[in-house]
């Protein structure tokens, strides 16, 4: 027997902690613990999916960087279609001229650590910081170490790889979006 609360529990438990072995036992647990439903069910939410401040927060982080990284790229692509004088839209290129130019916009890109601290050093990185964080003082190297470990672990890559990014500027990221996007590119030039 267990005392808590000065309520007396009895547990069938193994070396893994208690068993519950269905609905109608765990209610009967959470009544005897005093644990109300919205308070389980609390617990539960942001214990089993994370969905907290901090998976937010990297959740973010990795959006501002996702961003950072597309947007060069299509800088590229469009440098490299401007180079060659090729006006046509990027989705009706073959497949072969598509994978060349993509592998070329890959080769000229900035190394990830030149992308963090970009990525850092703009100013939505550091309101968003601040917003997260307000006593905290803000360091951008350290930040920018910070970003870098978090795109280049094992645990975040299918974060990374995730093709259903819905962040403030971007919708889609098809090869018909990439057309819409270098356009803009040439109006803002």
């Amino acid at each position: 027997m267990v005392t808590f609360k000065d309520v007396k529990i009895g547990y069938i438990t193994d070396k893994n902690g208690l068993i519950v072995k269905d609905y109608n036992q765990l209610a009967k647990e959470l009544k005897l613990l005093k644990i109300n439903p919205q308070e389980a069910f609390d617990l539960v939410f942001k214990n089993k999916f994370q969905f907290n401040k901090r998976y937010y927060w990297t959740l973010k982080r990795i959006g501002f960087y996702i961003n950072r990284r597309y947007f060069r790229f299509i800088y590229y692509v469009y440098s490299i279609k401007k180079k060659q004088k090729k006006n046509i839209l990027f989705s009706k290129l073959s497949n072969k001229e598509q994978e060349d130019t993509k592998k070329i916009a890959i080769s000229l890109m900035p190394r990830k650590i030149n992308t963090c601290r970009a990525v850092v050093n703009s100013d939505e990185y550091k309101n968003e910081f601040k917003r997260n964080y307000p006593k905290i003082k803000f360091d951008a190297r350290k930040e920018a170490q910070n970003l870098h470990k978090l795109v280049t672990e094992k645990r975040h890559q299918k974060k990374l790889l995730n093709t259903k990014w819905y962040t403030e500027r971007t919708e889609r990221t098809d090869k018909h979006y990439i057309d819409k996007l270098i356009i803009k590119q040439i109006e803002k030039l």
